[in-house]
This record gives structure tokens, sequence and C-alpha cells, in this order.
């Protein structure tokens, strides 16, 4: 009787055993969503509300971070489920950090967002410092910012960008310009000397070659570091150069310091400055006041000004009802970002659950994504694996009455990186 009640214990002592290895194993996998309640898919924000490029980035985190919170307090991402057919919601778990625009701070910050899960990340700066991290894990990035030809390199691929490169934005304005006038404009550039701008014609940033080609003359380019406070020595090289357009690839605050040491320096009133996207914003006028009556911006997206779009509305309605402010360009350009990462959210979950989703997932739907319409902020976005780029055309702007008028169609911009 003893030993029959020793074998009795021992085969409990099995299968409770065996129990407790069954519920460990069960739970190394993503955990399904009890019914009625909602799922919640895992967002890291990488934003740079402070460091050499905050008046830019901070407004674009600002509208990141608005469309995330919209997102969630209208119930969740909607998707329908593969497996039963019924419409769901997923809830962003999301959680930032600020990565002050240092290279150093973003790796960190994707490593740390990467362990504790996410299942995607959204940066306000480009994704070449965090690309190979990002291949390594297999954990998407979306990128504020452009997409390079050495990001693309890196393979797999596990970047999206908001927008085509800076090159083929500027081949598409200077075809532009060139209609615009009988002669083939005279193009300059002023850009920051920093990995995103760099890598522009492998760091020519232009050419004559290349303005050529899309029917303009080569005036010059000029290099700056971030924290430059004075351009009289570029400009007086530009003026010499007479050129028609200056393209300006700084932030705003240095934008305001180009257009006063321009007049300061007797620069022909028949020179114009046009900012890019990234390095334009509404912020200009602030700081200029009148003085930014005609300068010229080419953005790869819409204007806060053109209030019949839905997307602008929408993106009015939640700056106002989040941060208090009315939306700026680079709150458009964040929000944008924003919304796009949740289609791709969207529609991974539409293709395999909640219960399956990875990051890998969303990667895949990102980079398939076809003919979306983001609310008329861009051109309907089509993307691919070998060019995961968002909007890939610009249009036109220039400030007039303190407020930017549209004076151009969306600009299709050719494809260059890559090829």
């Amino acid at each position: 009787m003893k030993i029959r009640g020793m074998f009795a214990r021992s085969i409990f002592i099995m299968l409770a055993l065996i129990l407790a290895l069954t519920l460990v194993i069960g739970a190394c996998g993503k955990e399904e969503t009890p019914t009625g309640q909602e799922a919640k898919v895992k967002m890291g924000l990488s934003i740079a509300f402070t460091g050499p490029m905050a008046s830019g980035s901070a407004p674009m985190g600002e509208g990141m971070l608005s469309y995330v919170k919209y997102v969630n307090d209208q119930g969740g991402i909607e998707y329908t489920d593969p497996a039963t057919g019924k419409n769901q919601k997923a809830l962003l778990d999301y959680r930032w950090e600020d990565n002050a625009y240092d290279a150093s701070k973003r790796l960190a910050i994707f490593k740390r967002q990467a362990d504790w899960g996410m299942d995607l990340q959204l940066v306000t700066a480009g994704p070449d410092d965090t690309a190979q991290a990002a291949s390594q894990a297999q954990v998407p990035i979306m990128s504020i910012s452009q997409i390079s030809g050495a990001v693309l390199n890196i393979q797999p691929v596990f970047v999206t960008g908001t927008f085509c490169s800076y090159t083929e934005q500027n081949a598409a304005f200077i075809k532009w310009a060139s209609q615009q006038q009988a002669t083939p404009p005279r193009i300059a550039l002023i850009s920051y000397d920093n990995q995103a701008f760099r890598f522009q014609l492998n760091g020519a940033g232009l050419t004559e070659e290349f303005c050529q080609e899309y029917g303009g003359e080569l005036a010059g380019v000029e290099w700056v570091p971030m924290t430059i406070t004075d351009f009289t020595i570029q400009l007086t090289r530009l003026k010499a150069a007479n050129p028609d357009w200056i393209i300006l690839q700084v932030v705003p605050s240095h934008i305001a310091m180009v257009v006063r040491d321009a007049q300061r320096l007797g620069m022909p009133s028949t020179v114009k400055f046009i900012g890019t996207s990234s390095t334009f914003d509404e912020g200009i006028i602030g700081l200029l006041g009148a003085q930014s009556e005609g300068i010229y911006a080419m953005i790869a997206w819409a204007f806060p000004s053109q209030t019949s779009i839905p997307g602008v509305q929408l993106a009015d309605q939640i700056v106002r009802t989040y941060y208090n402010k009315a939306p700026t360009t680079d709150h458009m350009q964040g929000i944008l970002c924003a919304v796009i990462a949740v289609e791709g959210i969207r529609q991974a979950l539409n293709e395999v659950g909640a219960a399956n989703l990875t990051p890998s997932a969303v990667n895949d739907a990102l980079h398939n994504l076809t003919n979306f319409d983001p609310m008329g902020l861009t051109k309907p976005i089509t993307m691919t694996v070998a060019y995961p780029a968002g909007s890939r055309s610009i249009h036109v702007g220039v400030i007039q009455g303190g407020v930017v008028k549209v004076v151009s169609d969306w600009l299709p911009c050719p494809r260059l990186v890559g090829q």
C-alpha cells in the first residue's frame, strides 16, 4: 500500500510538471487577445524634441503623436480579422524617447525599444544610422525622411521612408523651374553637411551634369555645419555665380539667417530662395515677418493652408486638440509619417490577425502598400521592397500675404535611388 501510494504521488507530480511545461511553452508565443478585449500593437517613437534640428523635428514629433493619440481615442486601428471575418480594433501601445538628433542616441533607443518588443518604430530622422540594426533585428523603422541608396543595400530591407530622396525632389523642382523662364535657371544649394543630405549624388549635392539633365545650370554648392551663425562667406561666393534659385536644406531659423544676410550683402532681389521637405516650415513667417514674403518651398505633402483637403482638416483638428496650436508644414510631415505607418499595421492585421502579428508582417505590409490615399496629404502611395518610399511627388508653394500659396501641380519625381 505504501509503495502504491508513493507511485500515485509520483504520477501526480509528473503530470503537474508536464502541465506546467505546456503552459510555459504556450506562453512563449504571442498571446491571443481574449474575446471582447482590444488587441495591442507596440509602437516605438524616436523623436528629436531637442538638439540642432528641434525647430523642425519637435513639431514633426508632435504631428506623429497627435495622430497616434487620435487613433487610440477612436478605439484603435480598425481591421478585419482574417480568421473570423469580423471587424476588430487594435490599440497602439506606444512609448517615445527623445533622441536629440544624435545618431548614437537613435541607435540606443532603437535597441531599447526593440528589446521592449515593438512591432514598428517611427523616427524623426533618416534611417541610415539604424538601418543595419533594424535589418539584423528584423524590426521595421518608418522614417519621417527619405530613403537613400545606402539603406537599400542593407538586406533584408527593414526601413520605409515618408518620401523619396532629396535628389529626386531636386530633379523635379529644377525641371519645373526651367519651365518658368526662357533661359536655363541657375541653381545653387546651401545644405547642412550631415549624413541625411551628404549622400546626394555621392556627396556632391548638385552637379553641372545633373542640373543640365533637368533643364538648369549649376551656380554652386555650399556645405555648412549645423551650428553655423553667419552665411556671409557662402552667400558672397554664390552672389558672384549669379544664381536664379538657392535651394536651402537648413532649418527655418537658418533660412531666416540666410535671407537677412543676403539682403545685407546686396543679393539681387531676383534671386529666389526655396526650402525643402524636412526644412521649410511656417515658422519662417514668424521669424522674418514681411521679409518672408516670396520665399518658396518644395514639399512632398500638403501645406496646412490647403484647407479643402481632408487630411489637412484632420491635422488641424488633432494638433489643436492635443497641442493647442495650429499645425505647420512640419506637423503635416509627422502626421503623414504616422498615417502611412498605421495603414501598414492595418494591412498586416488584415493579413495575419492580431494573434499572429509580427514586426516582419508589418514590414511586408508597408512595402506592399498599393494605391493608398492618405486622405489627400499626398498623391496615392504605392511602395515596393525595391523602393519603399511614400510620397514620390512634390509641389511648390510660395509665401504670400503671410500664408503659403501653392503655385504648381503635383510634380512627379524621377526614380533615381537604387537604379
